[in-house]
């Protein structure tokens, strides 16, 4: 959802640049284009800077979003839900995608953020980090234990397959439905630049998914993509062949 300004505009020629879809881009008039200004000195991020629509937006727009994303869902292997808590994402489309999952269910992945916590439901995965992990089972995470209190508690508040919560230095813990736990220690060499790296881990994680892997294949995988961009200055990629060389060295 973008507004009907310079740097929405600029969005959607960008992805037309890149070949990607359009059609599912929803224009909203008078509304402000989410952006990100990050300042950035000798390589170190020192702050940024958010400017962000002063409204939600209204109600025509949210259906319009909603109906597109239901009309093509039965398209693709894989539908991906990155919450940024701007407004895009809401429970009336969460709720559709819930209802959805239960008449047939898809593959379909959450990164969540607070304002809808209560409105994830039935994802095939949900990836939070530590805090947003905490946050939304409502206790802190200070050991092994209460991690895997937190992991269960959100299995089932969120009735997902799997959450998986990224833990930063400490890695990433994989909680599926019906028991089982399995961590994944980090295995980033160098970090410059954590920017990004939580869209790497969901992005791996759907492609992984989507190609018929186990969610054991995504986490790895993606445990170790995200090893590779944080290494990289700036919003980095991981290539394919960086991603196989970094698991030969395992």
């Amino acid at each position: 959802m973008v507004g009907d300004d310079p740097a929405g505009r600029r969005l959607v020629e960008e992805l037309a640049r890149l070949r990607a879809g359009t059609a599912g881009v929803v224009r909203v008039r008078g509304r402000e284009t989410t952006q990100k200004i990050r300042i950035v000195a000798h390589k170190q991020q020192v702050v940024r800077l958010d400017r962000d629509p002063a409204a939600a937006p209204d109600g025509r727009a949210t259906r319009r979003l909603r109906d597109a994303v239901l009309a093509r869902r039965r398209r693709c292997d894989v539908l991906v839900v990155s919450d940024y808590g701007k407004g895009t994402i809401d429970a009336a489309l969460l709720d559709a995608l819930a209802e959805a999952h239960r008449r047939a269910p898809f593959t379909w992945l959450v990164d969540p953020k607070q304002p809808n916590f209560a409105h994830y439901r039935r994802a095939t995965l949900v990836k939070p980090n530590r805090e947003e992990a905490s946050a939304a089972a409502g206790l802190p995470i200070t050991d092994e234990a209460s991690l895997r209190a937190v992991g269960a508690r959100l299995l089932r508040r969120w009735q997902a397959g799997a959450v998986l919560v990224s833990r930063g230095e400490e890695g990433m813990a994989l909680f599926k439905a019906g028991g089982g736990v399995e961590t994944f220690p980090t295995v980033a060499r160098d970090v410059f630049d954590v920017t990004g790296a939580g869209d790497t881990v969901l992005a791996t994680c759907a492609l992984a998914l989507g190609a018929g892997g186990s969610l054991e294949d995504a986490a790895l995988l993606a445990n170790h993509a995200a090893g590779i961009v944080v290494g990289k200055f700036g919003t980095a990629t991981a290539t394919a062949a960086e991603l196989l060389a970094a698991l030969r060295e395992r």
